[in-house]
């Protein structure tokens, strides 16, 4: 498992525009696009983290609100 991992960071660190210049042109697109694509998922990750957090937050706020109430009407 870990030989997958250090090939994929390999691989990833070779598609940094940076060294566009050490490339070979066969993989040049290849590198570019596996570099666009795994930066594009972790963007993507980390928005639906950030919105998970907030429906979480927005649920827990609703749960507060609804308890708030509940022992309003008691008194």
């Amino acid at each position: 498992m870990w030989r997958w991992l250090v090939i994929a960071a390999i691989l990833y660190a070779g598609g940094h525009p940076g060294l566009e210049a050490y490339r070979p042109i066969a993989f040049d697109r290849s590198l570019r696009e596996f570099h666009r694509d795994v930066n594009r998922v972790a963007a993507d990750t980390t928005r639906a983290f950030l919105m998970f957090d907030q429906v979480r937050s927005l649920h827990s706020l609703s749960t507060l609100g609804a308890q708030f109430q509940a022992m309003l009407s008691r008194h």
